[in-house]
């Protein structure tokens, strides 16, 4: 019987030694995993902080741009503002007169003209050209120099005779 003992004192110090190895293996294993995890991790928020700081950057430059394109049009604004008719000559030669100009955009495709031919008698355009906008804003200026030559320079007064130069003259300055 003694091999009897044997074997049984063996069969119990196995089990010991499997279950500290196994205890050994686990820790080792949940060690490693837990720092491939937090790695994994540092690895993840580094990365999101220079997603987060490229964002910030382009961010930046685009109000900037942003701000370099609404100055400009602003400029534009003061430009497209120069180019229409003084209000008080308007009211002195009809003081009953009113003007409402609101553009939609800081600039706008709407305008208006005016031209004293004589004590009694006036020419006044009110034009919405195509376009919204800069393109719009362009345009008041073509159609409002294109009215000052045609009225002003030619002395051309009759209205259909003034839309068809004036129709001419565009088609003639786009091509």
């Amino acid at each position: 019987m003694n091999h009897w003992a044997d074997f049984k004192t063996l069969t119990e110090v196995i089990p010991n030694h499997y279950y500290f190895a196994s205890l050994v293996f686990g820790l080792v294993l949940g060690t490693i995993v837990i720092h491939l995890h937090e790695s994994s991790k540092e690895s993840y928020l580094n990365e999101l902080a220079q997603s987060k700081s490229d964002v910030e950057e382009q961010k930046k430059i685009l109000e900037q741009q942003k701000e370099e394109i609404i100055s400009s049009i602003q400029y534009a604004r003061r430009m497209q503002n120069a180019i229409l008719p003084q209000e008080d000559v308007i009211y002195r030669n009809i003081p009953l007169s009113f003007i409402l100009y609101k553009p939609r955009d800081i600039v706008s495709g709407d305008f208006f003209w005016f031209h004293e031919i004589n004590a009694d008698n006036y020419i006044i355009v009110c034009a919405d050209c195509t376009g919204h906008g800069v393109p719009g804003a362009l345009m008041t200026v073509i159609g409002s120099n294109l009215l000052t030559q045609i009225i002003t320079e030619n002395r051309l007064y009759q209205p259909a005779k003034i839309l068809q130069e004036l129709d001419e003259r565009i088609s003639a300055t786009l091509k």
